[in-house]
């Protein structure tokens, strides 16, 4: 059975396995970028784990940009679990 997690950046484990998948993946790591205090609210992975281990990953980046003067949210979310 699966789970689909989000919003697990201070818990070490899931993050290690993401961290793991991403090396795997794409040759990046997170860590770094996480100790240094780069992984705020507005990333957010979702992954499926399996038996605790992230096995696929999507993640949403939300940014404030300005548009003709006016400010936008590039990714407004609303997921329901």
């Amino acid at each position: 059975m699966y789970e689909i997690i989000k919003n697990y950046r201070d818990n070490e484990q899931l993050r290690h396995s993401f961290n793991e998948l991403a090396m795997k993946t794409f040759d990046i790591d997170f860590e770094d970028w996480y100790q240094n205090g780069y992984w705020t609210d507005r990333y957010n992975p979702h992954s499926i784990v399996i038996d605790g281990k992230v096995v696929a990953n999507v993640s949403v980046n939300t940014t404030v940009f300005e548009i003709v003067y006016k400010n936008k949210q590039a990714c407004n979310q609303r997921l329901r679990t």
